[in-house]
């Protein structure tokens, strides 16, 4: 809300008439909504659509164009002539619903906007959050006409917002971080079938996985390629004064440090594969059985 309220110029949202500023909060209501469920995919949404700034803009731009027709330059205006199954089929349709492709979410979408933009958004006792502490305590929309007062608003709400402020369970945000857990766990244990089969057999039945022999057959084969040092170039009185050999000195320098970091890092995948991966993956293992 902070971020969709700071990209709009402050004398736009004062701009007659005086509807103008409520209804530039809805949108950037919505906006916050149809983001934030982004985080619950697919409990918020079946697919992660591209939701932008720019959709928001295009929004705006289609308030305005609204309430001018209806206003007529007046400071004031009826929001009951206000033409709002259009501004919803907009919105759905082309400028948030254009995105959508499964049947649920554009039925999700029209219901938040048939609950957001109606005539009864301009009542003083409108409700955006039915429990918005859990219980039943309702947040009502702000009576606020300007930029500064709609910032105060949102900066005075709690900073802890519960799921069910987008229609989601409150226990969504567990579920959700179980179901990523077991995903990462499991895609790190399919690297290959016989890395299983390596963790379950005995000491001395291991037989490392196929992905770690290629790891150790390249690994021994470069570091035998590699040769163990470089002679470095010796300097003279004379010799030093020679740009060019002050160039390839440099670069032969260069050349013994990269060498060394190339020929350590080798090593140590050598002597340390078999028993990083062993306790990594008796690891992975008994996270997937705690999940279970």
């Amino acid at each position: 809300m902070l971020r969709s309220l700071s990209s709009i110029p402050p004398s736009r949202i004062t701009k007659a008439p005086v509807e103008r500023a409520r209804l530039y909060f809805l949108v950037c209501w919505f906006h916050a909504l149809v983001q934030e469920r982004l985080r619950y995919r697919p409990l918020g949404w079946a697919h992660s659509y591209e939701f932008s700034d720019a959709d928001l803009r295009m929004a705006c731009d289609t308030l305005d164009i609204a309430v001018d027709s209806v206003a007529l330059g007046r400071n004031n205006g009826s929001s009951d002539k206000l033409p709002w199954k259009a501004l919803r089929t907009l919105f759905s349709q082309c400028i948030y619903g254009g995105k959508i492709d499964n049947k649920f979410d554009q039925t999700l979408l029209d219901c938040f906007l048939q609950k957001l933009f109606t005539s009864k958004a301009f009542e003083d006792d409108f409700v955006l959050i039915n429990n918005v502490d859990g219980k039943s305590s309702p947040l009502c929309i702000p009576e606020a006409h300007s930029h500064d007062e709609l910032l105060q608003w949102i900066s005075h709400i709690e900073h802890l917002q519960m799921p069910n402020w987008i229609g989601l369970p409150n226990n969504a945000e567990k579920v959700l971080l179980t179901v990523r857990g077991q995903e990462l766990i499991r895609n790190m244990l399919k690297m290959s079938d016989d890395e299983l089969a390596y963790n379950d057999t005995s000491e001395k039945e291991q037989k490392a996985p196929s992905w770690m022999i290629v790891l150790a057959e390249t690994a021994t084969r470069w570091l035998s390629a590699l040769p163990q040092n470089v002679t470095k170039l010796k300097r003279t009185k004379d010799n030093i004064k020679d740009p060019l050999f002050r160039f390839f000195e440099r670069e032969i320098n260069l050349g013994l440090k990269l060498l060394s970091d190339i020929r350590c890092d080798l090593t140590d995948i050598l002597a340390d594969k078999f028993l990083r991966h062993g306790i990594v993956t008796q690891f992975l293992n008994l996270l997937l059985q705690w999940n279970g």
